[in-house]
């Protein structure tokens, strides 16, 4: 798993038949930050399928992730915490106030966000639609 492409297909696979975990790994897709990152990356774990043995898959393992993030194992600005705990709440993974957590978001970040939510609502223009005015 080297490559950054690989492991978001990878993690992608992983996530496959689970709307919140594909969701919140969109998210850390779009935002872009996480996911390239050597500290972050070693929390994400390859086996084989379950379903399919000669299909590999990533899984992140989140509580590894926020406890990193919590003891500064993970430096970060405000935005990019915010980002990464959004996303493990979409994977089910943290509690959130969803009202602080979004109206602190600048233009780029909630795109970002309702982006990767969108199209497991049924709402695939929302973004394009709304945001772009």
């Amino acid at each position: 798993m080297t490559s950054p492409a690989a492991r978001l297909e990878l993690l992608h696979v992983g996530a496959a038949g689970l709307p919140t975990e594909q969701a919140a790994i969109g998210l850390l897709a779009a935002h872009a930050h996480w996911l390239d990152r050597p500290d972050f990356i070693r929390h994400i774990a390859t086996s084989r399928s379950a379903l399919d043995p000669e299909r590999e898959i990533a899984v992140l393992d989140w509580p590894a992730a926020l406890a990193a993030l919590d003891t500064g194992g993970l430096p970060s600005s405000a935005s990019e915490r915010r980002m990464l705990r959004l996303a493990a709440s979409l994977a089910d993974q943290a509690e959130i106030r969803l009202g602080d957590a979004v109206t602190s978001l600048d233009y780029t970040t909630s795109r970002i966000f309702i982006n990767a939510i969108a199209p497991h609502c049924r709402l695939p223009n929302v973004v394009e639609t709304t945001l772009s005015s």
